[in-house]
């Protein structure tokens, strides 16, 4: 098992003037497994007055439920809070009953005020030695007799919460909620701050929260830094964006000290602060033994990691330097108004030398989640009855479950671009006019748009005849039809295959025709159009009395889901509806939605002009050749990138080249030319990678966008500098200084540097 943290640092520049700044950023990372250890979680709820505006049906109390609901209540335990400018509690407990009861006692009345919610909740975890968390929600600002105490403040329960170990994630409920306070607490105990528009949105962030708290590998992480007491630090560019560092001197050093709370699996931080120096030296920053990133593992055990240092160099104002610097540029391939890679080229300066870094990236873009959801919804007679369990009418319990599901979908990242569509079906009459009533007009709307629950509406007494029986084979039929057409309509978009496509069959007790030797369901399976298309499959719901007591049905339903399946993957039988069963049954299938190749057969090339000379690469390239234009090709076969992939390769060269000594002594020009066969620089790819575009599938070329290089003086050149250079010139010639009195004859060092900027055009441009 690896470290469960590792730590570096990076200087933005590792050679400076004493004019200048270098910035340093430390660089941490959770390891890849989470603890899994029993954890003890405060719910503290806001129950002040304004909740009865903000949150008038009481969602905050649901979504407080299903996410204790999703703990393992057999080791995790869970408290309660109630408050607004004073506070109710009910201690930890695995008693679900417990929970719920409690959740269910908060109520909407008083002011806000956080510190009573935050030192309420960290009373309860006073004696815990598990992991702790508390989830604060509030919808406003502490006002009116209420409070809020800063970290770095006395008595500030931010700084006891932090102390103790006890991670803080914060949701600010609509739009009056404290979300610079929300932040700061969040952000200085180690958690996140999550925004909710509206009391709709609670569902999902408390599942994101839900995964947060398993996913952590490391707690009470603090990074100590240690850096001479006679350099400059100024960390107030960064204290928006980061924790507060308490700063102390010791001896001849600086220690600085963050506070980070928890780090998650595979979790990256980064912090930063700038550095200069008023006099010039040689120092070590990050110095040992010091400097480390200490934390509590999943043993509970305490250890530390170190941070590698890094030197930084500050140059005498009159010292002569020559320094490689810059710019690159960037380009896109767009195809049909989409985004398939970008890349970019830098011009890295190193240091005082004239020795230029080059960084080439190829990104690629985050791949959206997209579904398309068909609701094929028996409308026939039988919808009328009434459930024997729950008393209500079958399709009363139908609109319940869909409404919590399109609901829970619109928070959910797999599913808030789902496209939906419904249709209903009953009897032999497939096209009849009386099934407009229910069927969504038009088809393949947003998940969140409202004509979807105003067709479901349309569900009830009225349109729900008595008379209608119920023939699985027309709903069957009705369903593959627009499914049919969906994917046809959608065959010339090279992103549409990578849509899941899912027909959810909604039924109940009644009478029925059973599915034929000629079902459409029996063609499905080698259906090559709707395999390509990404369509997952039937999913049968069924409303009403036990199955098992209608063996018929329960056959027939079966068959449906298993010849619907167009992969065969073993697709499960009828499931009950609910929202859970809906949601799960799609989100099963939606795993890696926007994951998976993006670009294959990627291969960048990079030509190097002749002045540049080609001393190493990370990752070293596949192929190295020199050409006799003097110029270098630089071939890496980087093969696939997954969408939202990131790749770089880092190039170092040295200048090559031998100016004429009447450059810097007489001051003249010199210019080179180019050999016109230079060879190209450019990425080559094939886009769609998708498995189902296969056809559509093109090879594509993006050059490299241009580039120039400058050769300048890395300090301020004053006249010691020239005279130096002198000094050295004449050493190096053997001639005799000039006389006392008699007028010293300059190199020419300003010609020196004009002649190199002379030659930027022709250093680094690259041909497309």
């Amino acid at each position: 098992m690896g470290s469960a943290v590792t730590a570096d640092q990076q200087l933005s520049r590792g050679a400076i003037s004493p004019s200048e700044i270098s910035t340093v950023s430390i660089s941490l990372r959770g390891g890849e497994v989470p603890c899994a250890s029993p954890v003890d979680v405060v719910l503290s709820i806001d129950s002040s007055g304004s909740m009865t505006t903000n949150d008038p049906e009481d969602l905050r109390k649901s979504a407080a439920r299903e996410f204790v609901a999703s703990l393992d209540l057999s080791m995790d335990r869970v408290g309660v809070v109630s408050w607004n400018t004073s506070a109710l509690s009910w201690p930890l407990t695995g008693n679900l009953d417990d929970i719920e009861s409690a959740i269910n006692s908060s109520g909407a009345d008083g002011y806000t005020s956080l510190d009573t919610g935050l030192e309420a909740a960290i009373d309860l975890l006073s004696g815990s030695n598990r992991s702790k968390v508390i989830v604060l929600l509030t919808d406003g600002i502490s006002t009116d007799g209420g409070h809020y105490t800063h970290p770095g403040l006395p008595g500030s329960p931010v700084d006891e919460a932090r102390s103790n170990g006890i991670v803080v994630f914060t949701i600010g409920l609509g739009p009056e909620a404290d979300a610079g306070n929300l932040t700061e607490i969040a952000h200085s105990t180690g958690g996140e701050f999550y925004s909710a528009p509206d009391a709709s949105a609670l569902a999902g962030i408390y599942k994101r929260i839900r995964s947060s708290i398993t996913g952590i590998v490391a707690k009470d992480v603090t990074v100590t830094y240690v850096l001479p007491s006679s350099l400059d630090v100024n960390l107030s560019p960064y204290s928006g964006s980061q924790p507060v560092a308490s700063v102390r001197k010791q001896g001849g050093s600086t220690v600085l000290s963050w506070q980070i709370g928890a780090l998650q699996a595979n979790e990256s931080r980064t912090l930063s602060f700038d550095v200069s120096s008023p006099d010039p030296g040689t120092f070590i920053l990050g110095m040992a033994p010091d400097t480390a990133v200490s934390y509590t593992g999943c043993d509970n055990i305490r250890s530390a990691v170190a941070i590698p240092p890094v030197t930084l160099k500050v140059s005498p104002a009159g010292s002569f330097s020559l320094e490689g610097s810059g710019i690159g540029g960037s380009n896109t391939s767009v195809v049909q108004n989409t985004s398939v890679l970008r890349v970019s080229k830098e011009v890295l300066p190193n240091g005082n030398a004239i020795s230029p870094m080059l960084r080439i990236t190829l990104e690629t873009p985050e791949r959206p989640c997209n579904a398309d959801i068909l609701f094929v919804i028996d409308k026939s007679g039988s919808m009328r009855d009434f459930d024997a369990k729950s008393g209500q009418q079958i399709f009363k319990i139908m609109q319940d479950a869909l409404y919590e599901m399109l609901q829970t979908a619109a928070s959910t990242p797999e599913l808030r671009n789902a496209r939906i569509a419904i249709v209903s079906w009953d009897d032999l009459d497939i096209d009849d006019p009386a099934d407009m009533d229910t069927t969504l007009n038009p088809q393949w709307l947003a998940v969140g748009d409202q004509r979807i629950k105003a067709t479901i509406q349309r569900y009830n007494q009225s349109t729900c005849k008595e008379t209608d029986q119920t023939f699985y084979e027309v709903g069957l039929q009705k369903a593959m039809r627009i499914m049919y057409s969906r994917i046809s309509s959608q065959a010339i978009d090279p992103l549409s295959c990578d849509t899941r496509r899912f027909i959810i069959f909604i039924t109940c007790r009644s009478e029925f025709k059973g599915i034929t030797p000629s079902s459409v369901l029996y063609t499905i399976p080698r259906n090559n159009t709707l395999i390509r298309g990404g369509f997952e499959g039937i999913f049968p719901f069924y409303i009403g009395p036990d199955l098992n007591d209608y063996p018929m049905e329960l056959k027939n339903l079966t068959e449906i889901a298993r010849s619907g399946d167009p992969l065969q993957r073993g697709a499960a039988g009828p499931q009950s509806l609910t929202a859970g069963n809906l949601i799960s049954t799609v989100l099963k299938r939606m795993g890696g939605c926007a994951q998976g190749p993006w670009v294959t057969n990627v291969t960048l090339t990079e030509t190097l002009y002749p002045y540049l000379k080609y001393t190493g690469a990370d990752p070293f390239p596949d192929a190295v050749t020199y050409n006799r234009d003097g110029s270098t090709t630089l071939i890496w076969n980087i093969g696939t990138l997954n969408s939202g992939e990131r790749w770089s390769a880092t190039i170092d060269t040295s200048v090559q080249m031998k100016l004429p000594v009447d450059v810097t002594v007489s001051r003249s020009g010199f210019g080179g030319n180019i050999s016109s066969s230079t060879p190209y620089s450019r990425v080559d790819f094939d886009w769609p990678a998708l498995s189902c575009a296969a056809p559509l599938r093109r090879h594509y070329e993006l050059p490299l966008a241009e580039g120039r290089m400058w050769i300048t003086c890395g300090a301020p050149c004053q006249a010691s500098a020239v005279s130096e250079q002198t000094a050295q010139q004449s050493k190096e010639t053997g001639e005799r200084a000039p006389a006392a009195g008699q007028p010293e004859k300059q190199p020419g060092f300003e010609a020196l540097i004009g002649a190199l900027s002379m030659m930027a055009a022709y250093m680094y441009i690259r041909r497309s």
